[in-house]
């Protein structure tokens, strides 16, 4: 579980997803104030389903009450259906902060923080 820098009240589910080249957060996560760049387009998921992309912001991820976890990252706003992850960290963000899949634990491992 993690939460984002600018809000960090509300905690979220993350799928790790070393196939996807992009990360994506769902809207309801980001907050008004954040600086967002408006971006419309739309992505084909792997289901088929196209996700509409509302836009991107660089956004640090927190564990832990004000622990950082990598560096900040640009991730992709989408409104998409919400199963149980709320956001997905995909390899450009995995690959930026040399992050390290712990199988055997079920976390991830940067050089600054350990992710549940």
């Amino acid at each position: 579980m993690v939460f984002l820098e600018s809000d960090n009240t509300m905690p979220m589910f993350c799928l790790i997803d070393s196939g996807s080249a992009i990360s994506l957060i769902h809207e309801e996560f980001v907050n008004p104030s954040m600086e967002i760049l408006p971006y419309e387009f739309k992505i084909r998921a792997v289901t088929g389903n196209e996700l509409p992309i509302r836009g991107v912001g660089n956004l640090q991820l927190m564990k832990d009450y004000g622990h950082q976890v990598g560096q900040s990252h640009p991730f992709l706003i989408a409104n998409f259906p919400r199963t149980e992850f709320d956001a997905i960290i995909g390899n450009d963000w995995l690959t930026a902060n040399e992050a390290k899949i712990d199988y055997e634990q079920g976390g991830v491992v940067t050089c600054s923080s350990y992710i549940p």
